[in-house]
């Protein structure tokens, strides 16, 4: 579905960059993770969020290529999560041999090589919020392979501090004050919810109150995406469009 939207045919140029600068980041580890890379053709997050991260970027007036790496940096770190999440337990089946071995030195390396990331862009003041946004990450992570919690909760915890820290970098790299800091933040938060969540179409009526409130944030900041050419809000309206036609159809 998420190719279908006009947000993804109009950053195409950007996102076939993002994907040559995450090839040489990795170079020499490229071949190994393709196997990897390939098992998340079809995953929202990883096609959704990199594009997220440029419009969040372009929105608040940041130069292009600092979109560009910071996309890359927030797309290793979903890889590097993907990764470490394949990893299970002995009761569940999981070997271990050199194969599990690799998986984990693998994931590690990444996690490493999002620090290069953000010394290359001259971003490495940015790696608190990072360290808080892995730390909410690996909690959800605990919480969905011991505690057995909602499929909503798990989003909140593995899939929206993604979101929520790109737009909380943002704000931070742009200079904004407080006050909008906290708003731009809460959109991050709002709008990743909104998008995961509307995706998984049986989750609508969790993800309408996300909607609402993301477009209730943008007339607060007073950020009319329209105006710089960042369809950050045209994505919303059809991901929320199609959510609508989907649960007709499921009424019907």
């Amino acid at each position: 579905m998420l190719q279908r939207l006009s947000f993804i045919r109009e950053l195409d140029n950007e996102l076939s960059d993002i994907d040559v600068g995450l090839r040489q980041q990795l170079l020499p580890w490229w071949n190994d993770l393709l196997p990897y890379i390939d098992g998340l053709k079809n995953d929202f997050t990883w096609n959704a969020l990199p594009p997220v991260v440029l419009a969040a970027y372009k929105l608040v007036g940041l130069d292009r290529s600092l979109g560009l790496a910071m996309a890359n940096v927030f797309k290793t770190i979903h890889l590097a999560n993907c990764i470490y999440c394949s990893v299970r337990d002995e009761g569940e089946g999981q070997i271990h041999d050199q194969e599990l071995q690799f998986s984990i030195l693998i994931a590690d390396y990444l996690s490493g090589n999002v620090i290069k990331q953000l010394v290359s862009a001259k971003t490495s003041h940015l790696l608190k919020h990072l360290s808080d946004m892995f730390a909410n990450i690996n909690e959800g992570l605990i919480w969905q392979h011991k505690l057995g919690v909602s499929p909503h909760e798990i989003v909140i915890k593995t899939r929206a501090p993604l979101y929520t820290t790109a737009f909380r970098t943002a704000a931070e790299l742009a200079g904004m004050d407080e006050k909008d800091k906290l708003l731009y933040t809460s959109l991050g938060f709002n709008y990743g919810m909104a998008l995961e969540l509307m995706h998984e179409c049986r989750y609508y009526n969790d993800a309408e109150a996300y909607y609402n409130e993301s477009r209730h944030l943008f007339q607060r900041l007073n950020l009319s995406s329209a105006t710089v050419n960042v369809p950050l809000e045209k994505v919303l309206i059809e991901m929320h469009l199609y959510s609508c036609d989907v649960q007709k159809a499921a009424v019907i």
